[in-house]
């Protein structure tokens, strides 16, 4: 790959002698640069970084740099692909309307779009241009866009109309016009809406129009995040609905969408059966080895309960039983003092937190991608004082404020999964929220963060400047950790390969402990003589063990 940088002949021969082809190809486009990413499955990655100016070209992180290289992003791109065998980009990402006269000459061969990605400082001209250029050879869009970003409604059925697998509309920031019109124009066989105005009336009549089959016959999922509550049954009003148990056999879509947790069924008619599902908060029990799976109804529907004891599901009525008065109801007849998982899968209404702050404690508070920054900031805000540990899976938080005091409160652990790893703009932490954060564990997977705060983290550590609290921070991400610029003034002391020495991990004070077996590492001192080690697997994974007094290698 790099050598086909040298020239035309040279690109020829690397070409002839390529011998592994990578898993994947991703582009990461900006205004006045460009980057290709090439995944290998048993490799490290390979990274190359075009820049208009000076018409460079830098391989690994500035290791090698060409400079007027004297060829186009369009004849570089092709060369990139030529010598890497690939037939397609996995994801393309597009963060800036471009400064590349001839960038969209890149696609001129028709090489398939695995995964498109526009983020909201595209502009509209540029958006357009998309559309029409890149749509059609695109299998899979992802949209992160203002409210703003469409003035006129055709732009938006313009790209509605096209014919691919799945379309992710994420509007930011107040709500984008989008009506029932909008979505009738949709072709794709996966939508989801998040941020938009769509109505309780314009749903049910798309559904009503569903049943007729006078729209998207080619649907199979569709996904519309609502924040008003107790909407389920405007939405089906007049759909002869047919209630599905929660815990019934799985359904599969010819996409592979799948879902078991119940719903209710109506159906075309043709015979094709479809299913609407409002959204749950899952509470589970632990209780002697046997998992009790307690699903608790919107507050509209809680004349019903479904109770999973080792996959068997009764149901029972229970009309008359507030959700408060049926969750202490189960706590005092299985005698637990707390709740084990709580788990927040979609945003829904806040009733149901104050009900659950009047827990005695809950362990574990998991908080999926779909639950929105509004509905965050109430939960922490009420449930912080009784959990100890949360796991969140989000893609970024916009109120860094907001977010930094639950960074200081007082949790065992706290974990953060950004599913999209690919986003320029997914979650990042700096050196201040490292420094203020005072959990004792501390795990971030594809994290942003700046491999020059994370030495001046360890700095301080040593100064005893940081959390005192800290005993096991891990680090996981696709970005390569420079050794050097980290450890660049830890005077860390390298420990040999054959060293190995028992960490001993547990969830609370109330828990058996569990053993990690620490090998090598790099040893640091605290001011105040408590040791810790850090470990490296490859460029990407990162673990910091703080060995407490009681606790000694």
């Amino acid at each position: 790959l790099a050598f086909c940088h040298v020239s035309k002949r040279a690109s020829s021969v690397a070409k002839c002698l390529k011998l592994i082809s990578p898993k994947n190809i991703i582009l990461k486009q900006h205004a006045l640069s460009m980057e290709i990413i090439f995944i290998f499955i048993s490799r490290p990655n390979v990274r190359f970084w075009y820049r208009k100016e000076k018409n460079s070209v830098t391989f690994l992180r500035g290791i090698t740099t060409w400079t007027d290289i004297g060829f186009s992003v369009a004849e570089w791109t092709k060369r990139m692909f030529d010598v890497s065998n690939c037939d397609k980009f996995e994801t393309v990402m597009l963060c800036d309307p471009p400064e590349f006269d001839d960038f969209f000459s890149i696609f001129s061969e028709h090489r398939r779009i695995e995964n498109l990605i526009l983020f909201s400082d595209c502009t509209n001209s540029f958006v357009k241009e998309v559309a029409e250029t890149l749509l059609p050879i695109t299998s899979n869009i992802e949209f992160f866009f203002s409210k703003d970003s469409f003035n006129a409604s055709e732009d938006l059925r313009k790209i509605l109309t096209q014919k691919v697998n799945s379309m992710e509309i994420n509007i930011r920031g107040h709500p984008s016009y989008f009506n029932l019109g909008d979505l009738l124009t949709s072709n794709a066989v996966k939508l989801v809406l998040r941020g938009v105005t769509l109505t309780h009336k314009e749903l049910n009549e798309f559904f009503k129009m569903w049943m007729r089959n006078k729209c998207n016959p080619r649907l199979e999922y569709l996904t519309v995040l609502l924040y008003d509550v107790n909407f389920e049954d405007a939405i089906l009003s007049g759909l002869d609905s047919v209630r599905v148990p929660e815990g019934s056999l799985p359904r599969y879509s010819n996409s592979g969408y799948s879902d078991n947790i119940g719903g209710f069924d109506i159906r075309r008619i043709d015979g094709k059966i479809g299913t609407i599902k409002f959204g749950l908060n899952f509470v589970k029990f632990y209780r002697d080895g046997k998992k009790i799976h307690l699903l608790l109804m919107p507050q509209n529907h809680t004349e019903y309960m479904v109770v999973l004891v080792d996959n068997n599901h009764p149901v029972w009525r229970i009309l008359g039983l507030s959700t408060a008065e049926l969750i202490h109801r189960i706590l005092d007849v299985t005698n637990c003092e707390s709740i084990q998982e709580v788990l927040f899968c979609e945003t829904e209404s806040f009733d149901a937190l104050p009900i659950l702050a009047t827990l005695p404690h809950i362990k574990n508070i998991f908080i999926s991608r779909a639950c929105n920054e509004v509905f965050l900031h109430k939960m922490f805000e009420m449930l912080s004082k009784v959990t100890s540990n949360i796991d969140m899976y989000q893609d970024r938080f916009g109120n860094l404020e907001e977010f930094q005091k639950v960074l200081m409160l007082n949790m065992y652990s706290i974990t953060i999964n950004v599913m999209n790893f690919i986003d320029p703009t997914r979650f990042r932490l700096s050196l201040d929220d490292l420094v203020i954060c005072n959990a004792v564990h501390l795990h971030l997977y594809n994290v942003m963060i700046s491999v020059k705060d994370l030495s001046r983290f360890f700095k301080l550590w040593i100064r005893n400047k940081s959390n005192p609290r800290l005993e096991h921070l891990k680090l996981m991400r696709l970005e390569e950790v420079s050794p050097d610029v980290l450890l660049k003034g830890l005077n860390a002391i390298e420990m040999p390969p054959t060293t190995t020495r028992t960490f001993r991990v547990s969830d609370d004070a109330n828990t058996q402990c569990r053993e990690k077996v620490v090998t090598g590492g790099l040893d640091m001192i605290r001011s105040d003589g408590t040791r810790a080690t850090l470990t490296m697997v490859g460029t990407s994974i990162l673990d910091f063990y703080v060995w407490i007094p009681a606790r000694k290698p």
